[in-house]
């Protein structure tokens, strides 16, 4: 778009154009499907130029910011699915009929808000048995050349050690014994070399970076489970945990791992519908009582009656 222009000749209606160019413009996606850039999309582009602009001012490259001028891009909020207390037996049931693998993968992400490239990262080192806790450390983003990109957690607070539900510990220690007898039918063709994946291809390599999508796809449809995403398992910890009353938003941002309390209030504060009609009932008990009330309406009119006939 901007070809070989200098950064100080780049005018503010030609970002106008390029970002509006790449909001209605088919055919720009990299993954090869069909349709438009996402909303979310046009802002990282937003985002990226305003880094490099307000960079380039503030180092007297240029002597005006061109993005001055620029509107940032709205995103649309996603609407939010996940699964309640009432659709966990459907997803127990579906994923006992997987193999042990990807059942504790998808259970980590249900119960432990675990995202896709973090699950897919995880090594033996992170497992903590001792204090069934698990160490999330790297995050797997993508594959260059065949081998994983691996980079820190999406932000600070969510590298962290996430306590697990002692069920889920004694499941991993169980997939675990799995996990050593297949590397050593394995023996010389294991491809793990000395990292130690917990979900891996079958020889030890890790899974290739979109492969658990898929398969949660596939799983969704196959027990004609409610249709969310991957992602929404990681919804569905925090809408269950703020189904129940003795749990407090602070120790949900902690487990969700956000940098505050208010990202997971403006996150997910209008997702437990179940909650909601909770906090409500707390007023029953001040509801007036109709029959009481009807009688003393009553008895006031015959007092009115009786004030009339003797003033």
């Amino acid at each position: 778009m901007f070809g070989s222009k200098r950064i100080g000749d780049i005018k503010t209606i030609q970002i106008i154009r390029f970002l509006d160019d790449k909001a209605t413009g088919e055919n720009e996606r990299k993954d090869g499907r069909p349709g438009k850039l996402s909303p979310d999309s046009i802002r990282k582009f937003y985002d990226a130029l305003c880094n490099v602009f307000n960079r380039a001012y503030e180092w007297r490259i240029i002597k005006d910011n061109p993005m001055t001028g620029v509107k940032k891009p709205a995103v649309k909020q996603r609407e939010m699915r996940y699964y309640t207390s009432e659709d966990l037996g459907g997803v127990f049931e579906a994923l006992n009929q997987e193999s042990l693998m990807w059942r504790v993968y998808f259970l980590g992400a249900l119960f432990g808000g675990f995202r896709r490239g973090e699950l897919t990262a995880l090594e033996w080192s992170n497992i903590v048995f001792d204090t069934n806790e698990i160490e999330i450390i790297n995050n797997i983003v993508g594959s260059e050349n065949g081998q994983p990109i691996i980079k820190d957690p999406k932000t600070k607070s969510s590298k962290a050690s996430v306590a697990m539900p002692e069920w889920y510990m004694e499941l991993l220690k169980e997939y675990k014994a799995e996990w050593l007898k297949e590397k050593e039918s394995a023996a010389d063709y294991w491809e793990g070399s000395d990292r130690q994946y917990l979900f891996h291809k079958g020889l030890g390599s890790p899974l290739y970076f979109t492969t658990p999508t898929t398969k949660w796809s596939r799983i969704v449809e196959k027990y004609k489970l409610k249709k969310i995403r991957l992602h929404d398992l990681r919804h569905s910890m925090v809408a269950l945990l703020m189904e129940e009353d003795n749990v407090n938003l602070p120790a949900i941002q902690k487990r969700a791992r956000h940098s505050s309390s208010k990202i997971t209030s403006d996150i997910y504060g209008h997702i437990s519908k179940k909650r909601a009609t909770q906090t409500a009932s707390q007023f029953d008990k001040y509801a007036p009582n109709k029959n009481l009330v009807n009688k003393l309406i009553i008895v006031v009119c015959i007092l009115n009656c009786i004030h009339k006939k003797n003033p």
